[in-house]
């Protein structure tokens, strides 16, 4: 790893700036995402409609019935496979319609449920006929008309498809109702079965299903990487949703986790583009697979056995490591410990998801997530000597959306780069855990801390918290980052050990945005990024004033630029944000976050 990991660190001209680095991208394709992606939004019934491998396989068939080269490969494949399966398919779904319409068609007049039932499987029925009759149409074209022609069609219908549904909708009466209704209903069916968290999870499905037509992350890469300068680099992050409770990805030899490695790992030896990919890492898969994660001690340094991290980090020099905690895990989990150490001593960059979102666990809670396991929070409860009794914060929340914030909150950072704190998480740790940090039991100390962990927490928080930031000017702490911008919040051991609720009310009341600014200025290598936050408009001004040299000379240099593709899709193309961000900074600072900083981080 001690390998120079830009060919930038040399000296540049002017004219010849290094290149612009996305340090926050995305490539994995639909089948590398869960099925039951709905789960806890909606009902068992609808989130198994909504699977995302259905929805896939579905924008797929669409994209290859409106593009006309698509359809004429699967006419002439169709044709030599099966003539007759085709027209078959349109006389069952036919028949189907007809009977099913004559059966309900006294009940229509009586029942309105279920008049708008029928009007949702006719449309569906409808919409099925339309993908089978299509390739049968061509077919007889291609029969009685020169292929020429027929290709001629195909291409005009293709690209002018909307003007024959507009005009199919102005002459039929009946339809423009149809459509009124549905979209009259659209967002009180929506809001009912989602609830308030909607928009967020139908914006995740949207940004999978608009790029559904890939079947590959070199596919998607192209994409991306098209938006940039021909010389711009990407960190590519790697994602294990396996562990999340939404359902198992199907064909894991050639959709799992460690296909999805292999084919980056391919990518990155082959590509013309220049990317960075992370390597994954959830405890639960470092926990239950040895041929994952297998380490020794050798003279007081981590030594990797053969496994996919050494594999990876190692031979394949991918650039670093990504978690995601809200998919069920504290980032102090004991299993990735031994990890962090190997990444401190050789400075391997981590990134981790730092915003409330949609993708979050989605099993049930369990009974020891009620409680934090490092942060003490005050109880009613008196000693003796009438002090107020301490004991783990209480973390009540139910909904998974609620509760797995608590993985994903940036204090719990805290309790890795403090070595006070991180005691205490080793305390409870297995005899090997506590050797590797020299854990003293009678002292309570260790020998060795990740004080120097490099790390990023993505998302700088998101928008809600560099909002409420803005918000608070009578809350006693709020002012920290102002009357103090060498230090912010006071995160000393001296200050939680005198004032032991201090963390506890950092915790519920202070906002995200204050907390990692403090981090970033308590260690050296704390890092965070604007991917997703800088499609939002209402952050730029605290950004400018985040990056000013005169205000915030030591924050400055640990912003980095990413955008979230393709998560980010329905805010703006890349291309889009990548102008704003050109557009709402000096060019001074963004020369700083997206070409000179990410040479420090990686």
């Amino acid at each position: 790893m001690s390998q120079a990991l830009f060919d930038m660190n040399t000296e540049h001209t002017p004219a010849e700036k290094p290149p612009i680095v996305n340090c926050h991208s995305h490539i994995f394709t639909g089948e590398h995402v869960p099925p039951y992606f709905a789960k806890t939004f909606t009902s068992k019934l609808l989130y198994h409609l909504l699977s995302v491998t259905r929805l896939v396989r579905w924008a797929r068939r669409w994209e290859d019935v409106i593009d006309p080269e698509i359809a004429l490969k699967k006419l002439k494949k169709r044709r030599a496979k099966s003539p007759q399966k085709g027209r078959l398919k349109i006389k069952i779904i036919g028949l189907l319609v007809v009977l099913w319409l004559r059966k309900r068609r006294a009940s229509f007049r009586e029942n309105r449920t279920l008049r708008i039932t029928g009007i949702i499987v006719v449309l569906g029925l409808l919409v099925s006929l339309t993908f089978a009759a299509i390739p049968c149409l061509l077919e007889w074209l291609n029969s009685v008309f020169p292929e020429s022609l027929v290709v001629g069609y195909v291409l005009f219908i293709g690209k002018t498809w909307w003007i024959w549904v507009l005009l199919i909708w102005i002459i039929s009466r009946r339809l423009r109702n149809v459509v009124k209704f549905i979209l009259g209903r659209a967002q009180f069916v929506l809001t009912g079965v989602t609830g308030k968290n909607s928009r967020k999870l139908i914006s995740r499905y949207l940004s999978i299903l608009a790029f559904a037509r890939y079947r590959s992350q070199r596919g998607i890469l192209s994409k991306l990487a098209n938006q940039y300068p021909s010389n711009s680099q990407f960190v590519v992050l790697s994602m294990d949703m396996e562990y999340m409770e939404a359902g198992k990805v199907k064909k894991q030899e050639k959709f799992g986790f460690y296909a999805q490695l292999q084919e980056l790992k391919d990518i990155k030896e082959s590509s013309k583009h220049k990317i960075r990919p992370f390597l994954f890492a959830d405890p639960r898969r470092v926990k239950h697979q040895q041929e994952y994660f297998s380490w020794e001690l050798h003279e007081g340094r981590v030594v990797l056995k053969d496994c996919v991290v050494k594999d990876y980090l190692e031979t394949a020099q991918f650039s670093g490591i990504k978690i995601y905690p809200a998919l069920g895990y504290y980032p102090f989990d004991e299993n990735l410990l031994p990890l962090w150490v190997y990444a401190a001593e050789h400075q391997i960059p981590i990134m981790t998801h730092c915003i409330s979102g949609p993708m979050f666990y989605r099993g049930k809670k369990k009974t020891e997530w009620n409680h934090h396991p490092v942060i003490e929070g005050a109880t009613k409860d008196k000693d003796q000597e009438n002090n107020t009794i301490y004991r783990p914060m209480a973390l009540p929340q139910k909904k998974n959306h609620s509760f797995t914030v608590n993985f994903t909150h940036p204090l719990n950072y805290l309790c890795l780069l403090d070595k006070a704190l991180l005691a205490k998480v080793v305390k409870n740790c297995s005899k090997r855990i506590q050797e590797l940090f020299g854990f003293d039991p009678v002292e309570g100390t260790l020998s060795r801390d990740l004080s120097n962990l490099k790390i990023c927490l993505a998302h700088f928080g998101g928008e809600e918290e560099w909002l409420k930031y803005l918000a608070r000017d009578r809350q006693p702490r709020a002012q920290h980052l102002i009357q103090n911008r060498s230090r912010g919040l006071d995160f000393s051991a001296k200050q939680y050990q005198e004032h032991p609720s201090f963390l506890e009310q950092v915790w519920w009341q202070e906002d995200w945005y204050s907390i990692i600014c403090s981090l970033i200025l308590h260690f050296p290598n704390v890092y965070s990024d604007v991917s997703y936050l800088l499609s939002k408009p209402s952050i730029y001004p605290l950004l400018n004033e985040t990056l000013d040299p005169d205000l915030n000379p030591r924050l400055r240099d640990r912003i980095l630029f990413g955008t979230d593709f393709y998560v980010v899709r329905n805010h703006g193309a890349d291309k889009d944000l990548l102008a704003r961000l050109r557009h709402g900074l000096s060019e001074k600072d963004f020369d700083l976050i997206a070409r000179k900083n990410p040479i420090h981080y990686l």
